[in-house]
């Protein structure tokens, strides 16, 4: 007879890059942290920001390169791709409205906010590769 394997738990140290911090205050969030590596850093006018709403919760959350709060780092130096550039995104107290949260912030199965992180990567994943096989 097979048996199942035991169901993985997901816990803080799965998400061991998530540093970055959002905290309601009224009709706005503050966010706090950095995303690291980010390709057309300073020239995108829109950036998603995955953040920690509270304890195991979190939510991605649209920011606007003019939102005040917002600045980038120096530019990466890289071997290759240097028609793109890549730089942090740093995020001090940044304020956004409310309406800039992509649905819940009150995603408590860590599972499903992970599971919904990872599906978006997979999807994109085929366009950055021809976008690196063209440049």
């Amino acid at each position: 007879m097979l048996r199942r394997p035991p169901r993985a738990r997901i816990g803080r140290s799965d998400l061991p890059g998530l540093n970055t911090k959002a905290e309601r205050t009224g009709d706005f969030w503050r966010l706090s942290g950095h995303k690291r590596f980010i390709s057309n850093a300073g020239w995108s006018e829109w950036y998603a920001v995955l953040a920690r709403t509270g304890d195991r919760r979190f939510g991605v959350f649209m920011v606007h390169r003019d939102d005040p709060g917002i600045a980038f780092g120096k530019l990466e130096r890289k071997m290759g791709i240097r028609a793109s550039d890549t730089a942090s995104v740093v995020l001090e107290n940044c304020r956004i409205p409310a309406g800039n949260l992509l649905g819940s912030a009150e995603v408590t199965d860590p599972r499903k906010g992970f599971k919904g992180a990872m599906a978006t990567f997979d999807a994109t994943r085929p366009s950055v590769a021809a976008s690196a096989l063209g440049i």
